[in-house]
C-alpha cells in the first residue's frame, strides 16, 4: 500500500467531509478526521488491489454528484406537478411483536419514505 496515496485520499476525503458537514467544532473535526483516514486507509487497499487510482475516484464522486441531482430534481419535478393524483390510504394491521423496538424494526424495515408510520394506543378504534 502506498502511503502517499493514503494520506492523500485521507486529505481529500476530509476535505469533503468538511465541505458537506459544516461542522467546525473540535468534536466534529476529530471523528471526520478519524473516519477520513480509516476511509482513506480502505480506499489506498483497493486501490493496491483493483487500481483505481484518485483522478478516477473524483470524477466517480462528481458524477454520482450530479445523478444524485439529477435524481432530486426529477422526483421534485413530479411531487410539485398539478397533475399529480395522490390517492392516500391508511391500512391498520395488528403488531403483535411483544415491544415496541420491535414494531419500530419492523417499520423502518417494511416502509419505505413514501409510507408514513402511525402507531394507534391499545383499545382505541
Amino acid at each position: 500500500m502506498k502511503k502517499r496515496t493514503w494520506i492523500v485520499a485521507s486529505v481529500l476525503l476530509f476535505s469533503i467531509w468538511v465541505f458537506l458537514s459544516g461542522r467546525f467544532e473540535g468534536k466534529f473535526l476529530m471523528y471526520g478526521a478519524v473516519a477520513s483516514v480509516l476511509a482513506g486507509w480502505l480506499f489506498a487497499k483497493i486501490n493496491d488491489e483493483m487500481g483505481i487510482s484518485i483522478p478516477e475516484f473524483i470524477r466517480y464522486f462528481f458524477w454520482l454528484l450530479k445523478e444524485i441531482i439529477k435524481s432530486a430534481w426529477d422526483i421534485t419535478k413530479v411531487v410539485l406537478s398539478p397533475n399529480l393524483e395522490i390517492n392516500p390510504h391508511l391500512i391498520e394491521f395488528d403488531l403483535d411483536h411483544g415491544s415496541d423496538v420491535a414494531a419500530i424494526m419492523l417499520a423502518n424495515y417494511r416502509f419505505n419514505h413514501c409510507f408514513l408510520f402511525i402507531q394507534k394506543d391499545k383499545g382505541t378504534s
